[in-house]
């Protein structure tokens, strides 16, 4: 963090994680007969997207972008004070309304969080200001002692839960989870979905891709790389279609990642 003047410009990140789950039930005729299940789970912060692909010509955005210009996020900033620009840029600032990192836009979480490292990073993040490693040693331990006088159990409920059996449902944050309390938060989304034979595979990228590849878009090329004479790993396939969206002239890094799960 030392390469940065001040606190507004300290980085940050989205990201997508997809876990794939094996349960096993027993049958009702026989226990020594069971039944396999393969669940899919993704949670993600950010715009970056997790996309399903099936045999059966099906493609489901299994994540919605956390950006000012999705309604539900929108609202959410709205009812905490914040602002979204014409443009869609949160309080002015990102496009994205969930995220890793981007400390100057969480306040209110770390200072109800971890007030005294808060406020140390604030203070090493200017120009006068570099604690040296005995200072922040002492802050950590004094940290460490505050935050057991006042931790508390958070529940974590994000805005929307997917069950899993696909359906979607909003629910209401509950007020005590600090983290709603800012325009930019890094509560995650999550699905939970039940895999069947059909899917074929899950596209998981940076918004670098999808802001010049629509899904469908994306999965067309993937097949035909795929299905191409000459045989290439998931690896190799997923480099040509980020050549691809280079050539469309993508402003932003992108990234692909491709998971077969049939």
């Amino acid at each position: 963090m030392s390469g940065f003047q001040t606190l507004s410009k300290a980085p940050g990140s989205t990201g997508t994680v997809v876990v794939i789950e094996t349960k096993t039930t027993a049958t009702e005729t026989t226990a020594a007969t069971a039944a396999t299940t393969l669940l899919l789970h993704v949670a993600w912060l950010g715009d970056s997207k997790a996309v399903l692909s099936s045999t059966n010509g099906t493609v489901v955005e299994l994540s919605l972008d956390h950006r000012g210009t999705n309604p539900v996020e929108a609202e959410r900033i709205i009812n905490v004070g914040g602002f979204i620009t014409s443009k869609g840029y949160v309080n002015g600032s990102l496009q994205i309304s969930r995220s890793f990192g981007d400390p100057g836009l969480k306040s209110h979480f770390l200072n109800a969080c971890a007030p005294i490292k808060y406020h140390a990073l604030v203070h090493a993040l200017t120009p006068k200001g570099r604690t040296s490693p005995n200072e922040r040693l002492t802050l950590e331990t004094k940290e460490t002692i505050e935050w057991k006088k006042s931790v508390k159990k958070i529940e974590l409920e994000d805005a929307f839960k997917i069950n899993c059996e696909g359906d979607k449902k909003e629910e209401e944050q509950k007020e005590e989870i600090i983290f709603a309390k800012d325009a930019v938060i890094n509560l995650p989304g999550y699905i939970c979905r039940v895999l069947h034979p059909e899917d074929e595979f899950v596209l998981v990228a940076s918004d670098g891709l999808w802001d010049v590849l629509q899904p469908d878009e994306c999965v067309r090329l993937v097949r035909f790389y795929i299905s191409g004479e000459k045989e290439l790993t998931l690896d190799q396939v997923a480099a040509k279609v980020v050549d691809a969206a280079v050539q469309r002239g993508t402003p932003d890094n992108t990234t692909l990642l491709i998971v077969r799960v049939n």
